[in-house]
């Protein structure tokens, strides 16, 4: 399907539709750093990508897995007003 151009999310749409499955690209991304010999992971910090920590921890059950502190501040400064923003950013 690649091959003919589609995207990861129009392929996983395609299956969805299809065949009434969930496909996580972000699952196959754990399953090929596992086949590869990856045992286990410690920590991982993700930046708020959707999907992504459910697959870590459906891999690696005993993973830490936290939000990268600079999206947390990123996605926090939408509630700021523009005049206070940049004070906040200082601190």
């Amino acid at each position: 399907m690649y091959a003919r151009g589609m995207s990861t999310r129009e392929i996983c749409g395609h299956v969805r539709e299809l065949y009434g499955v969930e496909v996580s690209a972000e699952l196959s991304v754990m399953n090929d750093l596992k086949a590869r010999g990856l045992e286990d992971i410690l920590i991982a910090v993700v930046d708020g990508l959707s999907g992504f920590p459910d697959a870590i921890e459906a891999a690696y059950p005993q993973a830490l897995v936290h939000t990268c502190i600079v999206h947390l501040i990123r996605n926090s400064m939408a509630y700021a007003s523009w005049k206070k923003r940049k004070a906040i950013a200082a601190s």
